[in-house]
Formats: C-alpha cells, structure tokens, sequence
C-alpha cells in the first residue's frame, strides 16, 4: 500500500524568443526553463502489486527554429 503521496503544484516556463521578417523566420527557444520535475500521473501495473512510479514531464529543453516562406 502506498501512503503519504504528496502532489505539490508544478509551474512550468517555456520561452521563445525571435525575429520575424516577410519571408523568413528565426528564433530560439527554451522549454521548462526551471527544469521543474513535475509528477504528472502515478504509473502503476497489477494494481500496485508490481512496479509503481510516476510519468513525469520532459526535462529543461533548448532550440533554435528556423522557418522560410516562399
């Protein structure tokens, strides 16, 4: 039996920063900026009999996107 399971609130910051003209596009970004490691669900087989764990969100992750319009 599981006891005492804690769920504290996660607060999650994604950034992105870029610069925009008519027919290209550049940016960069960062998300979970905190890389806060949150406990989304409880993950559990058999009902608890087997393993138990928790899903988790991704962790702290960086970027750089480029687009063109034609």
């Amino acid at each position: 039996m599981i006891r005492g399971l804690e769920h504290s609130a996660a607060s999650l910051a994604n950034v992105r920063m870029g610069v925009r003209r008519s027919i290209w596009e550049y940016a960069v970004f960062v998300n979970n900026l905190t890389d806060e490691h949150a406990m989304l669900a409880l993950d559990r087989e058999r009902g608890t009999r087997a393993r138990v764990g928790y899903l988790t969100n991704q962790p702290r992750t960086f970027g750089v996107s480029l687009g063109y319009n034609y």
